[in-house]
């Protein structure tokens, strides 16, 4: 449970898709909200397909086990992808961050580029460790920098 409130207040600080509706704003219960139309850019599918593909890495591969949630900032035209982690030291996190980078985000990219022939570099996606008993940000890596959270 912890979990899945720790992807929603973390979602809530992440850009939105064009045209979703606001935090702010009351959500409408009506079902047919579900068949409203929005528009999508490849990242949005990009981060999907990333996001659905690493729970199955994750229960798959034995080595590397942290929730994964992958999404698109249009702001800064960047996939980013949040590790819901338990450590709790700066450099523990940037260690899990590493292999996540090494090892899980090669597979991920390879995915997008297989099913949507779209190839991303490690450059358009910035990695944030979170961790998740906290939802509190440990460490990000973007550029090659690591960049230690707030």
């Amino acid at each position: 449970m912890r979990l899945i409130m720790a992807i929603l207040v973390w979602s809530l600080s992440v850009p939105m898709v064009a045209g979703a509706q606001s935090a702010k704003s009351k959500p409408s219960s009506s079902a047919s909200v579900l068949l409203q139309s929005h528009a999508m850019v490849m990242g949005d599918i990009a981060a999907l397909s990333m996001t659905q593909y690493a729970s199955v890495i994750r229960s798959t591969s034995g080595g590397y086990d942290a929730p994964v949630v992958v999404t698109f900032s249009r702001d800064s035209k960047r996939l980013v992808a949040q590790v819901f982690g338990a450590r709790t030291g700066v450099e523990s996190a940037k260690s899990s961050l590493e292999q996540f980078r090494t090892e899980v985000l090669p597979l991920l990219t390879a995915y997008v580029a297989v099913m949507h022939g779209v190839k991303i570099d490690e450059s358009q996606v910035s990695m944030v460790y979170l961790n998740r008993n906290e939802t509190k940000e440990i460490v990000r890596l973007e550029g090659g920098k690591f960049v230690v959270g707030q």
